[in-house]
């Protein structure tokens, strides 16, 4: 998510929270009925899809900006973005290690042979995420991709 959609989303935020916020609700209303009629109410978010957003979603903005302003209105970019979960360092070596030795092997071939090895256990990594793992391996060594051998 670039910084610009990341700020008009907390805009966004922001503009459903204001009145509790700038303290111009309508007299006797609570924030929590507030919160309750802005739940009921859509809204048309950056991309221009129309939402609703839960009661507690809308509190839970509301004390994020007060605990941090605007910053904590921002949503936050995952820790592990770009990482695998089940793929360690060592496997992630293995695999590297398999592919830089033999650059024509496909993903099948090294998924059994991390099995035969007793890396993994059979079923604890899927063929898709090793398929994953060795697409990002032959982007960022620049390895050969096997040429088409079909007529």
């Amino acid at each position: 998510m670039t910084d610009e959609k990341r700020q008009q989303l907390a805009l966004m935020r922001y503009g459903i929270i204001a009145p509790v916020v700038c303290y111009t609700l309508p007299e006797g209303t609570s924030n929590h009925s507030y919160f309750e009629q802005a739940a009921k109410t859509p809204y048309t978010d950056p991309d221009g899809k129309v939402r609703y957003f839960s009661v507690k979603t809308v509190e839970r903005w509301y004390y994020f900006y007060r605990t941090a302003g605007f910053n904590g209105l921002l949503k936050q970019p995952r820790d592990d973005s770009g990482k695998s979960r089940k793929i360690d360092a060592d496997i992630y070596e293995q695999i590297k290690f398999l592919k830089e030795k033999y650059p024509r092997i496909p993903s099948t071939e090294i998924l059994r042979q991390l099995i035969s090895a007793g890396t993994v256990k059979a079923g604890e990594l899927s063929l898709s995420t090793v398929n994953r793992c060795v697409n990002r391996i032959v982007e960022q060594q620049k390895l050969p991709v096997g040429t088409d051998m079909r007529r």
